[in-house]
């Protein structure tokens, strides 16, 4: 069928001989069909790979920062004297804010928003047990959506609706606050809001004791549903958690005069978050934040105390920032990979060329011109290319898919395709489709005789050595690497105060190879030479037949040879790196902690940080150092008493310090300040 199809086409003759030669002889053209698809994956991959390793770098990034920098906290404040009815204006309220959640990231960012959690508390209640104050406790009742799904029940359980004799409501509290103030399942507390006529205790029922599933969960970001803090006169300040409808009894009923707190937390899943999405994002962001200051804002001229706070514009941003600097080395190895596949297709394509003699000569004999049999080849590389072109980012995007979660962890890896990636594959395709016509000059100025089966002897050079490129490009690589010893870094500063990567220091490694190899692949010709006049001279006739073949065509197993050492080159370009890349992730984790274990103790009877001797420690089997050390945070260190700046000051004893410090050896030895000759 698609032979017919192509009879009828209305095209010259060397198109429609192109197409049908394709499509009967793809087989022998197999491995060039190959060599150009993988020269236009490679392409595609260099925007792809660069957004899957910073995708994967993004996630890392907002996992390890604090989890109420990467989400969105809000609340307003109001009593159930300012309203109407207290829950309907909450259920009204809730509902635009969910609707502002779905049309701002839902329609445009699917499944980045994770949960959205309603969440309310009153203002902090005096806690009496069995008659008596708990001295410097207070409590607050309070609801969380979705407490259940994320938190685990220890004892008793979950609270409901239902009035128990003598009581007005259920609730749970945390492990901790349970085991600082003594509490457990089937205690009553009294929570009294004191001081305002219309408050009315509450009495509340304890039904069982939960803790965090996973205390890493987002859900639990600062301020957490199970906190337990202090403040000022107050020692230990927690929440009773309740059902929402218990809850907004107690806020409406009992204490109906003070605010109570009713918020949202956007919590979002950062992995659904495509890198290439950043923008959008930080767009959406702040149009949120500035739609719900809208909503909120005095309505009726009622002041809710509106409050919001995310870092998560910032952070995204700063991140993208970042990866225009980290990007450099990836596209660096899949620039050397690229030129790898080139060149392996260039000779690959000369060894069909070679094949292809007897057929082009039989076009010649029969008046063939040859711009006629350029066009034949051509239509056949340009189809090759084409369809390669296309389908090369599709191919691309789903190995990456597939294959960076092994290495990364993530379970979900969104990576769209965008113009980019088909705009660097196209240009691959349109390197390998001039590589593959340059190979086809060469055979066409063969005399006709030579298709009989005769070889004519290849020339004893590539044509890049007989014009001094390779040299050329010693001479810059040379020039870079120089340039790259006398600086610090491969980074320069801009303009605008910020950093970029220098591409020649960059490249440097690349041309310096590129170039080395090239300059002693001057020598091979030389070398099997010489080979071939030892083994003439030897008895038998295989390491003779051998030589001499290969001295007489050295630009052809020349460039196997080439294509052999910058393969291997390549391997060993990436295997530094990524140890490179290793050292610096230990060394920068290793740096923050600064040795391999660093903890601060408290003593609790004293209420005061204070460390124990290192001596403690040194008891303990497998420590072999240990030193004391004691850090003030926020403490003036400017020089100039009128202009303040706040630092870090950190007393260590330097007899001991230098013993646990983590430092590398090659940076020099650290000089620990000594004490003062001072009483």
């Amino acid at each position: 069928m698609l032979r017919s199809l192509i009879h009828r086409l209305p095209l010259g003759w060397s198109v429609r001989l192109a197409l049908l030669r394709l499509g009967s002889q793809w087989q022998s053209l197999l491995t060039i069909i190959v060599g150009v698809l993988l020269a236009a994956v490679i392409g595609a991959n260099v925007p792809l790979y660069t957004a899957s390793i910073a995708q994967a770098g993004m996630v890392q990034r907002l996992d390890r920062g604090p989890a109420n920098d990467v989400n969105i906290f809000s609340r307003i404040s109001l009593s159930a004297l300012d309203v109407t009815d207290l829950g309907v204006t909450w259920r009204a309220t809730d509902a635009v804010v969910r609707d502002l959640v779905r049309t701002t990231f839902d329609e445009k960012l699917p499944g980045w928003v994770e949960q959205t959690v309603a969440w309310g508390e009153t203002a902090p209640m005096q806690v009496v047990l069995g008659g008596e104050d708990i001295e410097a406790t207070r409590m607050r009742v309070a609801t969380y959506e979705g407490l259940s799904e994320s938190a685990r029940l220890i004892e008793g359980n979950w609270p409901d609706d239902s009035i128990v004799p003598d009581t007005d409501i259920q609730v749970v509290i945390g492990l901790q606050a349970s085991i600082s103030l003594g509490l457990g399942v089937g205690d009553v507390l009294v929570l009294d809001q004191r001081g305002w006529d219309t408050s009315t205790p509450i009495r509340a029922l304890i039904t069982g004791v939960i803790a965090e599933k996973d205390p890493g969960d987002s859900y639990w970001m600062s301020p957490s549903p199970l906190r337990v803090e202090g403040a000022g006169e107050w020692a230990v300040e927690t929440n009773a958690l309740t059902t929402r409808q218990s809850f907004l009894r107690a806020a409406g009923a009992y204490i109906p005069q003070t605010r109570s707190l009713l918020g949202w937390r956007v919590l979002f899943d950062h992995t659904r978050l495509p890198y290439t999405e950043i923008p959008t994002a930080a767009v959406r962001l702040e149009g949120f934040q500035a739609a719900m200051q809208t909503v909120f804002f005095a309505p009726g001229g009622l002041s809710l105390n509106f409050v919001y706070y995310t870092r998560l514009p910032a952070i995204l941003t700063g991140y993208a920032l970042e990866v225009s600097l980290l990007g450099a080395p990836f596209g660096l190895l899949l620039l050397q990979i690229g030129g790898l596949v080139l060149f392996f297709l260039v000779a690959t394509a000369s060894l069909v060329r070679r094949a292809e003699r007897r057929e082009l000569a039989m076009l010649q004999s029969r008046g063939a011109f040859d711009r006629q049999i350029v066009l034949l080849r051509g239509v056949e590389a340009l189809v090759i290319a084409t369809a390669a072109a296309i389908l090369a980012p599709f191919l691309a995007q789903r190995f990456l898919i597939w294959l960076a979660p092994v290495f990364t962890g993530l379970d979900y890896l969104p990576l769209e395709l965008e113009q980019s990636a088909f705009f660097y594959s196209a240009l691959a395709s349109a390197a390998a489709f001039a590589a593959l016509m340059a190979t086809l000059r060469p055979v066409l100025r063969l005399p006709l005789i030579l298709a009989g089966g005769s070889a004519a002897r290849a020339d004893k050079q590539p044509w890049w050595q007989k014009y001094y490129l390779d040299v050329v490009l010693l001479l810059v690589g040379g020039a870079a690497l120089w340039r790259l010893i006398g600086v610090s870094s491969p980074l320069s500063g801009t303009q605008v105060g910020g950093l970029e990567a220098d591409p020649l220091l960059l490249l440097a490694p690349a041309l310096l190879f590129v170039a080395l190899g090239s300059v002693l692949l001057r020598l091979f010709p030389g070398l099997m030479g010489v080979f071939a006049r030892f083994f003439g001279r030897q008895a038998g006739l295989g390491g003779a037949l051998a030589t001499w073949q290969v001295s007489r065509e050295p630009v052809h197993y020349g460039r196997i040879a080439l294509l052999l050492t910058l393969a291997i080159g390549t391997g060993w370009f990436a295997t530094s790196f990524r140890a490179t890349v290793n050292r610096s992730q230990s060394d920068q984790a290793r740096y923050a902690v600064g040795t391999d274990i660093r903890l601060t103790e408290r003593n609790i009877t004293l209420d005061a940080d204070r460390a124990r001797p290192p001596d403690t420690f040194l008891a303990i089997p497998g420590v072999e150092a240990a030193s004391s050390a004691l850090r003030f945070i926020n403490v003036d260190v400017a020089a100039d008493r009128q202009q303040p700046r706040a630092g870090e000051v950190l007393g260590i004893d330097s007899d001991t310090f230098g013993s646990t410090l983590y430092w590398r050896s090659d940076l020099g030895p650290v000089r620990a300040p000594r004490p003062p000759g001072q009483p």
